[in-house]
């Protein structure tokens, strides 16, 4: 006796259903993700500022923003624009 092959959509919806909540995990995780972008974004357009006033601004750790500007200026989104004391200034870089 051999067995039926399983057609295409037969194989993807066996991989939905056996991945479900990876699947669900990493859409939280993608949220959470956007949020935290839109919060850094939403302090640097009200008005340039440094890594300590973007964190309190947003309410997150120092050290996240610091992460999330570093790959928001990598990708053209924020520049740095002067310094105040010890701490690089950022600004968000409006879209052409």
């Amino acid at each position: 006796m051999t067995a039926q092959a399983k057609t295409p959509i037969e194989v993807l919806k066996g991989l939905r259903e056996s991945h479900a909540a990876s699947f669900a995990g990493t859409q939280e995780l993608l949220k959470a993700q956007k949020q935290t972008q839109q919060a850094i974004t939403k302090a640097l357009k009200e008005q340039p500022r440094t890594v300590p006033d973007v964190a309190a601004a947003a309410g997150l750790p120092s050290k996240e923003v610091l992460w999330w500007l570093a790959a928001m200026k990598k990708y053209g989104l924020v520049a740095e624009d002067g310094m105040a004391g010890d701490f690089p200034i950022y600004k968000f870089v409006e879209e052409k």
